[in-house]
């Protein structure tokens, strides 16, 4: 496992370059994720939307899958960046972890992470 990772709460920054503080929904700079060591599970916030699912993780090889994504909807739905970031995350292949940003990657190769986070302080 990678302790960089796992137990911290990680603030979305942007979705496929897209920085989320230039969104007009204030909501979506609620959006969240932490990742539970203890039973592989994710939890976090899609606006007001809760999230949950499975991950699992190659911390050698960086490689990360993100499977079983359930949405609880809450009291508003994202019509910016809410439907992207889960899509998303499900396409997420592998990870990197550098002064304390978490950047997410698609198995395409391509050096421009997918998602970017930045651990809350």
């Amino acid at each position: 496992m990678d302790a960089a990772l796992l137990n911290e709460r990680w603030k979305l920054a942007e979705v496929e370059g897209d920085d989320i503080r230039l969104s007009s929904f204030s909501f979506d700079r609620q959006s969240y994720i932490q990742f539970v060591a203890s039973d592989s599970k994710l939890q976090g916030l899609s606006a007001c939307d809760e999230i949950g699912g499975q991950f699992s993780l190659d911390a050698g090889s960086k490689t990360f899958t993100i499977t079983q994504i359930t949405v609880k909807p809450g009291s508003c739905s994202s019509p910016v960046f809410g439907v992207r970031y889960l899509a998303a995350l499900l396409r997420t292949a592998r990870y990197e972890v550098n002064n304390r940003e978490l950047r997410l990657y698609d198995a395409t190769q391509s050096t421009d992470p997918i998602l970017t986070f930045r651990a809350e302080e």
